[in-house]
């Protein structure tokens, strides 16, 4: 192009193309010419010696083959053969067209049908020997051999042969270095058809099933393509390098090619054992940049990918410094009803752990308006598992004063919901209530909360949601939900104290303070919580203690005043012990 400019520039001459060389009129004469038997003839001509002339044949051969509709008559007539042939005959130029033709052909075609009787490797082989780098072997020619395995690379048979040669995988990654950007597109479609990352369409059931009662064929997924499969070829490319190849061909405008990379860091992330090597790599880094460049499908698989990066990692690795606050956009545009529901567990997930790192990581995830997406899951009973991650991360913001302002301002139904959810649940496993139970926790160190769950809750209602919480058998549940009871007493207010000292749960209290034995073993602290409702109600006034309790009491103190005296008894005998040793070992020197 700057050669043509400088031409124009210095008023000579500049040759143009011919109306009739544009593509359309290419085309159309390669059509008529395969449509006369033109591979046929190209078949009959190649028994020659001259290398010149059986380039040429490749040539015309990977012209034909660039219309996949033509791929059909040229292999009837000889063409896939005759390729095989002219790949072992023909220069370097000559090879390149003949592996890109048979690359071609196998991508449009079954290659088993496509090169019947010759084995997969013998198809591939010439396309593997012109990726090898070597100091004879230019960029282009390993990178247009590059460009035909990415067609062939939809094969399942394939998709095995690639990843089970760590050469070639090592090659890739080598011509990643080499070729940077100018390889992107195909280098991204190898990862992405190994790793089945592409877009698969929905199957409908219902139109499987007539297809088969009309005895039309139902095409099958390869055996090859099955989970455990497409798992081992993920884990033997992340091994091999690919997450460092990606990075280094991701500077491109291309948004397809951008794509294709996200979909392959995607299915990478999918494990989480690779993480490490996929962020330590630059992946994280990586996503971040494909997020802001991709297309909308695009960026839903970078985020994904962020996502499941963060959700079983320290976020203070994986997303170091400010990067930390860039994944919080990404991840709070995964919390929609259009994105896949695993996505969005995984996004939450994320989201707690960063909002358990800091109170401005927690102000940024408010700053994105995540708040009413977050509680859209948590207020959502049909999807349990997103609930109960809502619940996770809304704890971890409690600790952000502005979402603690907005849970106890009278006006929303987020004060009830937090106690509410404390029974919440089949199971006293759930993470749900475990999460409900612990924000019940934080809320009742606030006085105007305690009121208003007395208000707003009916009696019945809040004395039998205390009464399971008091009486959980899971000790951690317990622990929890007595700490919020006991806040209630101590910093609600006389009314909100005397409420609860009135109804059934002063007894639950008091039955828990006098457990003993086996019923004791681990509930030591709720116990001590137990205890500390009571003393807060006495030193209110709305409790005495028996004459009972004062006995026990007294002989209580008497018991541990008695301990200490034998404890301080022993240790004063113990050291007129060690005394009188030191004097008897110090006679017997002064005797030597």
């Amino acid at each position: 192009m700057s050669q043509t400019l400088l031409a124009q520039f210095s008023k000579h001459h500049v040759p143009e193309t011919h109306p009739k060389d544009a593509d359309s009129f290419v085309e159309k004469r390669i059509r008529q010419m395969v449509k006369a038997c033109a591979v046929t003839a190209c078949v009959l001509v190649s028994r020659t010696e001259s290398k010149s002339a059986l380039d040429n044949l490749a040539r015309c051969i990977c012209a034909f083959s660039a219309f996949e509709d033509l791929s059909g008559q040229i292999i009837s007539e000889g063409g896939a053969k005759l390729l095989l042939q002219l790949y072992k005959e023909c220069t370097v130029d000559g090879k390149i067209k003949a592996a890109h033709a048979i690359a071609r052909l196998g991508a449009h075609n079954d290659p088993n049908i496509v090169f019947a009787g010759q084995r997969m490797y013998e198809v591939v082989k010439p396309l593997v020997d012109l990726l090898h780098p070597d100091a004879s072997k230019e960029v282009d020619v390993r990178r247009f051999a590059c460009e035909g395995l990415s067609y062939l690379s939809l094969d399942a048979e394939i998709k095995e042969q690639i990843v089970c040669d760590t050469e070639l995988l090592k090659s890739l990654v080598e011509l990643a270095k080499n070729a940077g950007a100018l390889c992107v597109y195909t280098m991204a479609a190898i990862f992405m058809n190994c790793a089945n990352a592409y877009e698969k369409p929905k199957i409908d059931e219902e139109m499987i099933k007539l297809a088969q009662f009309s005895k039309h064929h139902v095409p099958e997924t390869h055996p090859k393509d099955a989970d455990s499969f497409v798992e081992k070829r993920i884990r033997q490319m992340v091994k091999a390098g690919a997450v460092t190849a990606c990075v280094l061909v991701s500077k491109t405008e291309s948004k397809s090619a951008l794509d294709n990379l996200a979909r392959c860091i995607c299915a990478f992330s999918a494990f989480e054992d690779l993480s490490g090597q996929i962020i330590s790599e630059g992946g994280a880094k990586l996503l971040l940049q494909l997020y802001k460049e991709c297309t909308a499908d695009g960026k839903i698989k970078a985020a994904h990918a962020i996502a499941r990066l963060g959700a079983h990692n320290d976020p203070n690795i994986v997303f170091a410094g400010q990067r930390m606050y860039e994944v919080v956009k990404p991840l709070v545009d995964l919390l929609h009803p259009d994105v896949e529901g695993r996505a969005n567990y995984d996004s939450l997930l994320t989201l707690t752990n960063l909002a358990s790192i800091s109170d401005s990581v927690r102000k940024r995830i408010l700053h994105e308006r995540a708040l009413p997406k977050i509680e859209e899951y948590w207020f959502d009973p049909a999807h349990e598992e997103l609930r109960a991650a809502a619940a996770e991360l809304l704890l971890n913001l409690l600790f952000c004063e502005d979402y603690y302002k907005e849970v106890i301002k009278p006006g929303t139904d987020r004060a009830k919901v937090w106690a509410l959810y404390c029974d919440e649940g089949d199971t006293e496993t759930d993470r749900l209530r475990l999460a409900s139970t612990a924000g019940f926790a934080i809320l009742t160190e606030d006085k105007e909360y305690c009121s208003r769950i007395i208000k707003e809750i009916s009696s019945k209602s809040w004395i039998e949601l205390f009464k399971e919480m008091a009486m959980a058998e899971r000790p951690e549940l317990q622990r929890r939900g007595l700490i919020g009871i006991a806040n209630m007493v101590e910093y609600g207010g006389e009314m909100v104290a005397s409420e609860i000292m009135a109804s059934k749960i002063f007894r639950v209290l008091v039955a828990i303070t006098k457990l003993e034995g086996d019923a004791a073993a681990g509930r030591e602290e709720a116990r001590k919580e137990a205890q500390r409702a009571l003393d807060a109600a006495q030193k209110l006034g709305l409790i005495t203690p028996t004459d009972r309790q004062l006995y026990e009491r007294m002989e209580k103190i008497k018991l541990e005043n008695k301990n200490e005296t034998t404890a301080l008894a022993s240790v004063l005998e113990e050291e007129k012990v060690e005394e009188a040793e030191n004097k008897g070992g110090e006679g017997k020197e002064n005797g030597k």
